[in-house]
């Protein structure tokens, strides 16, 4: 099924989670935006790169396209594809009780660190 990305304008481009080793690829190519904070769950190896004070992915433009599509983070390319990940524009109420119940679970397990760029 085709996403309507170009329609929803990033819906789903919150806390990014992605690999380290996906991040310094993306980092070596596009730079880190200046008003970037980095969420980083304590003894995991992922990261979060969002805009400072907000839970938006850094490399989100202005218009809600992604700016770094050549090289998004899996969890990206997943998004939308597999039942676990529901578009949020689609099926808006399904996937808030799937964010809602990650979010209860990482906030039992992680301990997270907010740093600036």
């Amino acid at each position: 099924m085709k996403l309507p990305c170009g329609e929803c304008k990033g819906r789903c481009c919150t806390y990014p989670a992605m690999s380290k080793r996906e991040f310094k690829v993306i980092r070596k190519k596009y730079g880190v935006p200046k008003e970037t904070e980095f969420i980083e769950p304590i003894d995991s190896p992922i990261v979060m790169p969002v805009k400072m004070g907000t839970d938006r992915c850094t490399y989100l433009s202005a218009s809600g396209s992604c700016s770094v599509y050549d090289l998004r983070p899996r969890v990206c390319k997943l998004y939308g594809e597999i039942p676990a990940m529901p578009c949020q524009y689609l099926y808006p109420e399904k996937a808030q009780d799937k964010v809602n119940s990650l979010m209860k679970k990482l906030s039992h397990s992680l301990a997270c660190t907010r740093n600036s760029s």
